[in-house]
């Protein structure tokens, strides 16, 4: 026969459902105990539907900015590559030191310059990136917290 301790423990075990989760409150049930305490549930979860949209439109703009990032990678690379293939057979037909020596400054001075720009248009995109994500975010906050404080009892606004 299962002593006491046992039952309680299927009990609570039956009620947190499958992987000891807590079922999850009905919508409904929410919105009336909000309603009970005065606030408006309807205009806070309208709000927090709000937050969660933005939330994804950030993260569609971080995606779009990291594939334009990588793709500029990409063809920096490629660039890159093709810089150093064109400048090898030039290399070659120089005949003394000195001459491999100045182009092969020349190139140095030349790679360093476009390096520095491409680094510098990374940095650009990398910003905006972050730009945009930051503004989705901080204006869904905004509206988030102007829709809590609408959906407060009156007595919260100093009035009672």
């Amino acid at each position: 026969m299962p002593t006491d301790d046992a039952k309680q423990s299927k009990i609570r075990a039956a009620a947190e459902g499958p992987a000891g989760e807590r079922p999850a409150i009905p919508a409904e049930r929410l919105i009336a105990i909000l309603k009970y305490r005065g606030m408006d549930g309807e205009a806070l979860l309208v709000a927090q539907h709000k937050s969660l949209k933005a939330m994804i439109d950030a993260s569609g703009v971080v995606a779009k900015g990291m594939e334009e990032i990588a793709n500029r990678h990409a063809t920096l690379l490629q660039s890159a590559v093709s810089r150093a293939a064109g400048v090898l057979p030039e290399l070659a037909r120089q005949r003394t030191l000195d001459d491999m020596a100045r182009s092969n400054l020349d190139f140095s001075r030349e790679a360093m310059a476009t390096t520095l720009n491409e680094f510098q248009q990374m940095a650009e995109l990398v910003w905006k990136c972050n730009r945009d994500a930051f503004e989705l975010v901080n204006r869904s906050l905004l509206e988030s917290l102007q829709s809590f404080v609408k959906a407060l009892p009156d007595k919260a606004d100093g009035k009672g």
